[in-house]
């Protein structure tokens, strides 16, 4: 994936725009979420917002969303639904998204722990698991890439699994996450993402509603807020005074 990631990660953009050289730290994720945690990370790239990993970290607005899927092999006929995964070798990284949505729908008969998301797909083709978790883009291209043959998606969808993406960084540190975020916005704004997002995605995943498409509504849907939270204001005045003259 070294390809686009150095394109598509935002912050390597934001580092860009700011004229920064940014270290980029390419080790099994386990390792870096530790050093993230120890302080010897400043941003973390492409985190999942969870409520575990609230509780350490604060997180950007979302730069990118990705559908989620459950792969299985081409010989394995004993995945029909969700439910059947619950008796199966999951292989995941302990620390990643993918092993807490496994945990949390209760599939956790046994884990083969792997240190990413290639490694994951290709026990899977070797059948030394029986699923993988992974975000349909990324999973696709590896499988491609490395041509696992026995590999296949899951002819089900679970709901509400989706790779949601965000720079995280440690409590405590709000001025580097306003500047994030101030940063993110901007380039969203100018277009610089969604030209990214169209060279990278756009030919592999259905068109998706862009900030550039809501810009020519956003005053009006700015002033309709307004006026709503207006009339609302008032309305609760009013009941306020009502209660008031009745007692």
């Amino acid at each position: 994936w070294r390809d686009w990631s150095s394109d598509v990660c935002s912050s390597d953009l934001i580092a860009k725009d700011r004229n920064l050289q940014p270290v980029l730290e390419c080790r099994p994720w386990s390792e870096l979420l530790s050093d993230f945690k120890a302080g010897k990370i400043d941003v973390l790239a492409n985190l999942v917002l969870t409520p575990e990993r609230a509780t350490y970290a604060n997180f950007s607005i979302a730069y990118l969303v990705l559908p989620g899927t459950v792969y299985i092999r081409k010989d394995d006929q004993s995945i029909h639904e969700a439910d059947d995964l619950r008796n199966k070798r999951i292989a995941a990284g302990t620390a990643g998204y993918s092993y807490e949505t496994a945990v949390k729908r209760g599939w956790v008969r046994e884990f083969v722990v792997v240190n990413s998301l290639v490694e994951a797909l290709e026990q899977l083709n070797a059948g030394k698991a029986d699923a993988v978790l992974g975000s349909r883009v990324f999973s696709n291209n590896v499988i491609k890439e490395k041509k696992l043959f026995n590999v296949r998606p899951a002819p089900f969808v679970v709901g509400d699994f989706s790779f949601q993406y965000h720079l995280a960084v440690l409590k405590g540190r709000d001025e580097l996450l306003y500047e994030l975020n101030a940063d993110l916005i901007a380039i969203r704004n100018n277009g610089v993402y969604d030209a990214i997002y169209e060279k990278w995605f756009g030919s592999i995943e259905p068109h998706s509603l862009k900030f550039r498409d809501l810009r020519p509504y956003l005053w009006t849907a700015s002033f309709i807020l307004l006026a709503l939270g207006t009339a609302l204001f008032r309305q609760r005045h009013l009941v306020g005074k009502l209660r008031q003259q009745a007692e």
